[in-house]
């Protein structure tokens, strides 16, 4: 048995001995908390190895003038080209560095270890921090006025007798919070070349081309004529016929004209125009808009919708036959009708020269078969008042106000329908104005010389 030599077991634990110091140099390297893990790039920018405060100072050197350099916005054809440091944009070197330094530092330490090993290896880019001045949610505010695009309705459109639909568009709203986001995330991993596509946000209209996808025939269409000349007025047609222009009704609806058209209000755009009140014309805010009222009332008539709600004005108009026109007063009387139909009806209004037209769109199964007559008329002879006044000699006759016929009127809508014939009939009157008269007599006796104002019924309007 051979006696082991005591000089091999020193060079063994020698060996040992350097090889665990050597594993412990590289771990302590590998495991310096104090600087960023070796691989790390900040952009391209080489900052493994340094401290934090080494790596802003780096890095500000190095990225600086990227914020100098122009990019390029898109939204569909449109371009705009901007500066980041005309925006207000700039890099958070601090902030920059702290992300690069945590790199490999979180967990546990093997996961920190394999962590590192791995940046050590392959190496990793780290995107810059970018923050916004005060001024950049303004600069994208200012896109909004050429990107912001409000919902567009479908409407129905008249081609001589053909309907066309002309289809919806979507509204466009720029979403602020979301392109800054895509700006900042561009910029910091230095994508200039590419343009940096805006963010938007859409919104249905109201109205699409599916619901007015089974209006393929005019109805019925009704026209009356006014006095161009009468400014105040032919605003307030206008107007009125605006809002009531592509009415959509589904089926069973209910149209009110009063909430179509809405308050007739100064700063809703209505001006002063002639009514009739207590049998005297008289201006108010919104007159003339009982014209469109009546000229909606008799296409709806000639369509075969259900006349829900109409008064007749308190005297006869010179726009529409006897018992055929409506009178409207915000709050007190309204103009209403339902859709009986299978199929949605679709208003157009229109006022161009003298004329009011108000068409009814609907499908060709619910067109009917409409015919008005006037089954009855009876004239009401005005009476005279005759007022004592003991300012003229007496027996003297002085006219004040000439009287007017008053009348009843029925008229008659027959429709031929799928059931069979319908008859409806609808009644008006218009009461008689009296003529007043002044009467001279020798000395004061009873006698009213001007009636006190009443308040006018909703009858006694008139535009």
């Amino acid at each position: 048995m051979k006696q082991q030599l005591p000089w091999k077991g020193f060079v063994v634990g020698a060996l040992a001995l350097g090889l665990c110091s050597m594993i412990a140099g590289i771990g302590s390297g590998l495991m310096d908390n104090h600087r960023i893990c070796r691989g790390v790039h900040v952009n391209g920018v080489d900052v493994g190895g340094l401290t934090p405060e080494q790596a802003r100072v780096k890095l500000q050197a190095a990225l600086s003038g990227q914020l100098h350099q122009p990019a390029t916005l898109r939204y569909n054809h449109l371009r705009w080209k901007m500066t980041p440091r005309k925006i207000g944009i700039a890099f958070d070197f601090p902030a920059t560095a702290a992300r690069a330094h945590r790199i490999g530092k979180e967990g546990s330490w093997w996961e920190q270890l394999r962590t590192r090993l791995n940046v050590m290896r392959h190496g990793r880019d780290v995107p810059p921090t970018l923050v916004m001045g005060a001024q950049t949610p303004r600069y994208f505010q200012s896109l909004t006025a050429v990107v912001n695009k409000p919902p567009v309705n479908a409407e129905a459109v008249l081609q001589g007798n053909a309907v066309r639909i002309v289809p919806e568009r979507l509204g466009v709203t720029l979403d602020v919070e979301e392109t800054a986001r895509r700006v900042l995330a561009a910029l910091g991993n230095g994508r200039r070349d590419v343009p940096i596509e805006l963010a938007v946000k859409t919104s249905m209209p109201q109205v699409t081309a599916r619901d007015l996808a089974d209006l393929n025939v005019v109805l019925a269409a009704y026209s009356t004529r006014f006095n161009p000349a009468k400014r105040n007025r032919t605003h307030n047609l206008r107007l009125a016929a605006r809002h009531v222009d592509k009415t959509l009704i589904p089926p069973g609806d209910t149209f009110s004209y009063n909430t179509t058209i809405g308050p007739r209000l100064e700063e809703r755009g209505y001006k002063p125009a002639p009514i009739f009140a207590n049998n005297e014309i008289v201006q108010e805010v919104g007159g003339g808009i009982c014209q469109v009222a009546t000229t909606v009332y008799n296409a709806a008539l000639l369509s075969g919708l259900v006349i829900r709600a109409r008064m007749p004005h308190s005297r006869p108009v010179d726009y529409a036959p006897r018992g055929r026109d409506a009178t409207v007063y915000y709050g007190q009387q309204d103009l209403k009708f339902t859709n009986p139909f299978a199929h949605a009806i679709y208003l157009r209004a229109k006022v161009s020269g003298n004329k009011v037209t108000v068409w009814v769109l609907g499908n060709a199964a619910d067109k009917q078969d409409v015919q008005i007559v006037q089954t009855q008329e009876t004239r009401i002879p005005a009476g005279v008042v005759k007022v004592a006044d003991p300012q003229l000699p007496p027996g003297k006759e002085v006219a004040v106000k000439s009287g007017r016929s008053g009348y009843r009127v029925t008229i008659v809508r027959r429709m031929t329908t799928p059931q069979g014939m319908k008859q409806e009939s609808f009644s008006s009157y218009y009461p008689p104005q009296n003529a007043v008269v002044r009467v001279g007599v020798a000395s004061p006796q009873a006698g009213v010389l001007d009636a006190p104002p009443k308040v006018p019924a909703a009858s006694d309007l008139a535009g």
